[in-house]
């Protein structure tokens, strides 16, 4: 197996890919912080209610992150 070394092209596209998809995951995640007060109007509940959408976003980024960091163990793609 060959690793990524610093300096080398690959690294650079890999440092690009991996900020990339953190930004784009964080991004999608907290889009609905704003739509709160307006999901809270238009379904007649409570801010605390309406905060469960980002709630369950987490908590669905969370068990996503856990399987795919086991899929290689379980017989799963592996790299």
């Amino acid at each position: 197996m060959t690793y990524i070394q610093r300096g080398q092209p690959e690294y650079a596209r890999a440092a690009i890919a991996l900020f990339g998809g953190a930004f784009v995951t964080f991004a999608e995640l907290y889009a609905t912080q704003p739509l709160m007060p307006e999901l809270s109007n238009y379904f007649h509940v409570t801010p605390a209610v309406s905060s469960l959408s980002l709630s369950f976003a987490t908590i669905t980024l969370a068990i996503s992150m856990l399987w795919v960091s086991a899929s290689p163990t379980i017989g799963g793609a592996s790299a």
